[in-house]
């Protein structure tokens, strides 16, 4: 049986340079996935009739995320230069020292809203939390309505799951 993600269920988190370890949460994102691959290499010994599957180097995380360009808040947290200070005066270009960012995939168990999490009811927080993300395309593109939407794809270094339960 497949599991529905209802609208307010989900949330997509990023860190914000100006705060270290603290997580801000990106708006009118409209989809997100996310996975990795492995690089694995065939070793066979002498002698051995088994082949080994070695993992070759550290798996590669992928993310890839849409959302409509409101507020300029989701470039800030990408790092962009997003006030005319920071691009004309500073003379900075969109890809200037872009830092990696960390983002976390938050849903919770019974796709309740986050805003009613505070009840009495026991709750279950699921987080896939990606490390050092760097950005490796970004597109906007405006919709047939005039709408522009961003489309984001970034490459990190870890990936890591957790369950958080509330008692």
């Amino acid at each position: 049986m497949a599991s529905i993600i209802r609208y307010g269920s989900a949330r997509l988190l990023a860190s914000k340079e100006s705060s270290p370890g603290e997580l801000a949460s990106m708006g009118t994102v409209s989809d997100i996935s996310f996975g990795f691959s492995i690089n694995r290499e065939e070793v066979k010994s002498m002698g051995y009739e088994s082949i080994v599957h070695a993992i070759a180097s550290p798996p590669s995380v992928q993310v890839k995320f849409n959302y409509m360009i409101s507020d300029m808040e989701n470039e800030e947290l990408l790092g962009f230069p997003v006030t005319s200070q920071e691009s004309i005066v500073l003379g900075r270009s969109i890809v200037h020292d872009i830092k990696p960012i960390d983002l976390a995939f938050v849903v919770t168990e019974g796709g309740e809203d986050f805003d009613s999490l505070s009840g009495t009811k026991k709750q279950e927080i699921k987080v896939c939390l990606i490390k050092n993300a760097y950005i490796s395309n970004y597109s906007i593109c405006l919709s047939p309505k005039g709408i522009p939407k961003a489309s984001v794809s970034l490459v990190g270094d870890d990936m890591i799951f957790k369950i958080f339960k509330k008692k």
